[in-house]
């Protein structure tokens, strides 16, 4: 694996809050954080086929890859 440990602590930048109804919801790939605090999103769906699409979730509420959640 190339991923680079992380502390979700060190993370800057806008908070963002992001609710998702539904699973699965279009993260397909993240990285625990060190001693298992916060997730890295490393790969999103970049794309929602549907309204409602619930894999589509992430890409519709803006979520990137490299964002932390803490």
């Amino acid at each position: 694996d190339s991923d680079v440990p992380f502390q979700s602590a060190s993370a800057t930048g806008a908070s963002v809050d992001v609710t998702f109804k539904k699973r699965p919801f279009g993260i397909l790939r993240y990285q625990p954080g060190q001693g298992g605090k916060g997730a890295m999103a490393m790969e999103i769906i970049p794309k929602s086929r549907y309204p409602g699409d619930p894999q589509g979730q992430a890409f519709s509420s803006g979520v990137k890859s490299g964002w932390v959640v803490k």
